[in-house]
């Protein structure tokens, strides 16, 4: 009977452990305005070089997202190259916001049409993959 008791004693701490580690909703919403600061600084960043006159172009779209079961921030980078005034790649981008490591890549090739993508350091292909292009 005492290691039932003991048993139940640790589930209790357990779960009291866990719902008192995540955010309230005042820091949930603090840590979603940080989150969303990060993304506008890396649009900011990515963009700053960027002119009508440059022969090679990049335009980035950053959306922001945070995730409070995890407490990460994911940024999703879209981004256009254009070369000599003619779209060239068109490019999707997941990064983890804290330590700014791209998890994970789409990107496709407009004068080729040639897709390929990224999972973490691994570079496949949509042969590779064995999955059917969009």
């Amino acid at each position: 009977m005492g290691n039932l008791n003991i048993s139940k004693l640790l589930i209790l701490i357990s779960l009291c452990l866990i719902s008192a580690c995540g955010p309230n909703k005042n820091e949930e919403f603090e840590l979603r305005t940080k989150c969303k600061e990060l993304g506008d600084k890396l649009e900011q960043k990515e963009n700053n070089g960027w002119s009508p006159e440059s022969l090679v172009q990049f335009l980035h779209t950053v959306y922001a997202h945070y995730d409070p079961p995890t407490n990460r921030c994911l940024l999703k980078d879209s981004y256009i190259v254009m070369r000599f005034g003619n779209l060239w790649e068109k490019t999707i981008e997941l990064i983890d916001a804290q330590s700014g490591r791209v998890l994970a890549s789409s990107s496709r090739i407009i004068v080729t049409g040639l897709d390929y993508g990224k999972i973490g350091d691994k570079e496949v292909t949509y042969d590779e993959a064995d999955v059917p292009p969009a």
